[in-house]
């Protein structure tokens, strides 16, 4: 198995994390980060998030994960 990222964690099935945070003010996004930029568009992503910080509900994030690791990300939790 390959070394443990210092930006995944280790969940119960998987691994999974937030490799970088979108910057951008929510009605300046792009509707999709993957699609080629348009002409003088900079990206806004910031990839050193501090591992102290919080996810506020508004933000878009770029993650990682294997595939029981994101399972975990989307699985319903009850009472949530």
């Amino acid at each position: 198995m390959p070394a443990a990222s210092p930006r995944l964690r280790d969940g119960p099935g998987g691994r999974s994390g937030v490799l970088a945070l979108d910057t951008a003010d929510p009605a300046a996004r792009r509707p999709d980060l993957a699609s080629t930029p348009q002409e003088g568009e900079q990206p806004q992503l910031l990839w050193d998030l501090h591992p102290g910080y919080v996810l506020h509900p508004r933000d878009r994030v770029v993650i990682a994960a294997t595939r029981r690791g994101l399972a975990e990300l989307l699985a319903v939790v009850p009472g949530r």
